[in-house]
């Protein structure tokens, strides 16, 4: 009979429990845009790479197009950094707190993709010549994420 009796407390506990192992709360708009256009600049990152590292035939019109896309679309993350996040996110809570660094950063990224756009453009591009433009461009995105970015979502 006993129970019997326990059973609902049982159940109530189980589920009060098992409550609290459910998955956190999803990302918020600005972290969830952020990921997103960071995502497309890695798509358009990843082929130009490619070229410029002699793993695919060099084309300069398309060197040149990938270039300029990756210049446009470099602006678009960074407007989606206002706020701290309300969800999880990879973002170190230092973007806010010490935000002068972090544009420091960010406008080094932007100097180092024109002067790949510069050299993307002209008539002599090729892998050797955008390569160190390349690997700067490389090296600001692993500074940043390694001063900025944590490995996982908090």
């Amino acid at each position: 009979m006993r129970s019997i009796a326990f059973r609902p407390l049982l159940l109530s506990v189980a589920v009060l429990l098992l409550s609290a192992c459910s998955p956190s709360a999803p990302p918020d708009e600005a972290t969830t845009t952020r990921v997103k256009a960071f995502k497309t600049m890695l798509n358009t990152l990843e082929p130009l790479g490619l070229m410029v590292r002699d793993k695919q035939p060099f084309d300069p019109a398309e060197a040149k197009a990938l270039a300029t896309r990756l210049q446009q679309e470099a602006r678009l993350p960074f407007e989606h950094f206002g706020t701290p996040p309300k969800g999880p996110s990879k973002s170190k809570p230092e973007i806010w707190q010490n935000p002068a660094a972090f544009d420091n950063e960010r406008d080094l990224f932007y100097r180092r993709i024109d002067a790949l756009v510069q050299a993307a453009s002209l008539p002599e591009a090729s892998p050797a010549t955008l390569k160190p433009d390349f690997d700067r461009v490389a090296e600001s995105c692993k500074s940043c994420h390694d001063r900025f970015r944590l490995e996982t979502a908090r």
